[in-house]
């Protein structure tokens, strides 16, 4: 007869083993930004519209004062807020230009590894002493306004 196998003890394996994710910016509401259009005046309302979600018909839009709140259209059904072309809240794509909130204005950066970067600083750079920890003691060097290499042992001190 073969040994059971414990479910929950893989289970919590593959938690620990997953990479963590990260964290997103959460979306501002579209009563949120229909609250901002009418109280703020930076927009003209006249030009800006919204696209909702009928259920018969699919995709619609309305002009930003033809809107009613409480009316037939509930927020929860309103797509995206736009004025000419430019969509500047947009919940399928969690795009916030009111409030800047949603992933459009997250900088996700990618760390690639390697023994040596090297990167032209020259116009941002001048001559200046720096410390190097070498054969188990401190050494003064100075920088050039060349190449500049970083390596996994530098100490840079702003």
């Amino acid at each position: 007869m073969a040994p059971k196998k414990n479910k929950q003890a893989k289970g919590k394996l593959a938690k620990e083993e997953a990479l963590p994710s990260l964290p997103t910016n959460k979306l501002r509401s579209s009563l949120d930004i229909y609250n901002r259009l009418m109280w703020s005046g930076e927009r003209n309302l006249a030009s800006i519209f919204i696209g909702y979600l009928d259920r018969f018909t699919g995709i619609q839009e309305i002009s930003v004062l033809e809107f009613q709140p409480g009316g037939e259209i509930p927020y929860h059904r309103i797509y995206y807020f736009r004025e000419g072309k430019d969509r500047f809240w947009d919940r399928d794509k969690k795009i916030d230009k009111i409030f800047n909130s949603g992933n459009e204005y997250e900088e996700v950066v990618e760390v690639k590894a390697s023994k040596h970067v090297i990167r032209d600083l020259s116009e941002h750079m001048e001559e200046l002493p720096y410390f190097r920890f070498i054969d188990d003691s401190w050494k003064g060097e100075t920088t050039s306004k060349s190449t500049f290499y970083i390596d996994p042992n530098f100490v840079l001190i702003f």
